[in-house]
C-alpha cells in the first residue's frame, strides 16, 4: 500500500486533509485582545492519556510489541 493509495479526506467535511495542525488566530499584533499569551512553560507537555505516551518514548525497553 501507498500514500496514494490511502484516502485522505475528512469523512465530517468531504473536504481532503490539508494542515494537520495549525496555529492559534492571532491578530496583526500578535496577540487577541483579552486572551492571555501562553509560554512554553504554560504548556502541557504531557500527553493526556496513556495511549499517547508509548509513540514518544524511545528504545524498547518494557514494551512487548513495536508501536
Amino acid at each position: 500500500m501507498e500514500m496514494g493509495d490511502i484516502d485522505h479526506t475528512n469523512p465530517h467535511t468531504d473536504e481532503p486533509f490539508v494542515e494537520t495542525f495549525r496555529r492559534g488566530q492571532d491578530d496583526e499584533e500578535g496577540t487577541i485582545e483579552g486572551v492571555e499569551p501562553e509560554t512554553m512553560e504554560d504548556v502541557v507537555h504531557e500527553a493526556p492519556t496513556d495511549g499517547a505516551k508509548r509513540t514518544f518514548e524511545r528504545g524498547n525497553e518494557g514494551r512487548d510489541e513495536t508501536v
